[in-house]
């Protein structure tokens, strides 16, 4: 949803296709993590020098043992770092 905003607010897509997308987006399969501790989410932030929101993402990442995708430079090397797969 922040990228889609990001999008919108620079007048990349209209609001109609930023509703569509948003729609293909939620037919995707989709999980609730539980990231589990807070101080390991702000460890990994504190760690790698990312926001906590992108901690979250590696956090789950790593309890999953899933591959992340992201186009965020420092986000792709804390991935990288952490032995996750980037896509």
């Amino acid at each position: 949803m922040n990228v889609l905003t990001t999008w919108r607010r620079r007048g990349d897509i209209t609001g109609a296709q930023g509703s569509h997308i948003l729609h293909n987006v939620m037919q995707l399969p989709s999980a609730v993590i539980d990231e589990g501790s807070l101080e390991a989410v702000v460890d990994l932030a504190t760690r790698h020098e990312i926001s906590a929101y992108d901690a979250s993402y590696l956090r789950a990442a790593i309890l999953t043992s899933q591959p992340l995708a992201s186009l965020d430079r420092q986000l792709l090397r804390a991935v990288k770092s952490e032995g996750i797969e980037c896509l």
